[in-house]
């Protein structure tokens, strides 16, 4: 079930979840159709295709990873001397990111992960490549209902279908990621934004209890094929039955900056500190990391590190030139 702070997070996107307050080739092409405009028409389908592998690593699936960025804005400035306490922060970021996002590096020298394996990315990376047709129906649907200027909406939990990735290396699944949200909603009389929210609901052997993903997109931008690029982005992450967190949000026009956000119910080891919670802001454009810790502090207390408003650290950054 959503937290009450990932339905704060989709608030601040404008975007309503119900709940907060809460194959064979039929199944994966869909009886949807996309196409012509109508706001009572929703085209989702069931959804359950095969996958080889969850893992994502070729280098062009990569570059369009959540945290792909955020890592490369959290280095360390090249042209001034370089400390070991931002050292050891992009250290303790990539190491605290891992068990969420499922990133590996193959070379201790290496400056981003080079694989990840999670249920967002993974998601992402099928509707980005147009591999799956209802997913493509879906956006097709939305991008005319962008030219009529009338509202539209796919929802998989809307129609009370499934979307389901299998595993299935050799042939036989053997993980499977099941999707409880797939949706796109455009609201011209609203916020004339689209709004895409993604849910994952993890199983009782899985570390991951489950993640929300929310993305806001400008429809001037929005595109049926390809990777769209949000205006916005939260996305939080849950596991060791709700005793882990991990949440992360992008601002990719305003203010053009990244938030990562690592809490927990036990004390966790961050750039030589033992914390509870820490908190690495990157501002794109003036190239400056603030670091927020704090430990045995209430959630709700001004020390706490998502609530400081002076940060702990901070330190001269890499440039992003996508991001600047």
């Amino acid at each position: 079930m959503p937290t009450l702070k990932t339905c704060l997070i989709l608030s601040t996107l404008g975007i309503a979840l119900t709940g907060c307050g809460g194959g064979d080739s039929d199944f994966a092409s869909g009886g949807g159709k996309g196409g012509s405009c109508s706001n009572a028409f929703n085209p989702a389908s069931n959804v359950i295709i095969s996958l080889s592998s969850f893992e994502l690593s070729d280098p062009a699936d990569l570059e369009h990873t959540l945290f792909r960025d955020f890592i490369r804005g959290i280095q360390p400035n090249p042209d001034i001397s370089v400390d070991s306490k931002s050292e050891a922060i992009v250290a303790s970021v990539m190491k605290e990111t891992a068990p969420f996002n499922g990133g590996k590096i193959t070379d201790s020298n290496q400056s981003n992960f080079t694989s990840v394996r999670n249920p967002a990315d993974l998601i992402n990376n099928q509707i980005g490549t147009n591999e799956i047709d209802n997913f493509n129906q879906g956006r097709r649907y939305i991008s005319d209902c962008i030219d009529a200027s009338t509202a539209a909406e796919y929802s998989n939990s809307a129609n009370g279908v499934g979307i389901r990735f299998d595993e299935a290396p050799a042939g036989t699944p053997v993980n499977s990621y099941n999707y409880a949200l797939l949706r796109w909603v455009y609201a011209p009389q609203g916020s004339n934004k689209i709004q895409k929210v993604v849910q994952y609901v993890g199983t009782a052997d899985d570390f991951l209890d489950g993640i929300i993903l929310a993305e806001q997109y400008d429809p001037t931008n929005f595109s049926s094929v390809g990777f769209n690029t949000p205006d916005r982005a939260s996305v939080s992450f849950t596991g060791g039955n709700d005793t882990e967190r991990l949440g992360f949000d992008q601002d990719l026009i305003s203010d053009q900056q990244d938030s990562w956000t690592r809490s927990s119910d036990m004390k966790f080891e961050f750039a030589s500190e033992s914390v509870d919670c820490a908190r690495v802001v990157v501002k794109y454009t003036t190239m400056i990391a603030e670091v927020y810790t704090s430990s045995d502090i209430a959630s709700d207390a001004d020390g706490y590190c998502g609530s400081k408003e002076l940060p702990d650290y901070s330190y001269s950054t890499a440039r992003v030139p996508s991001r600047q």
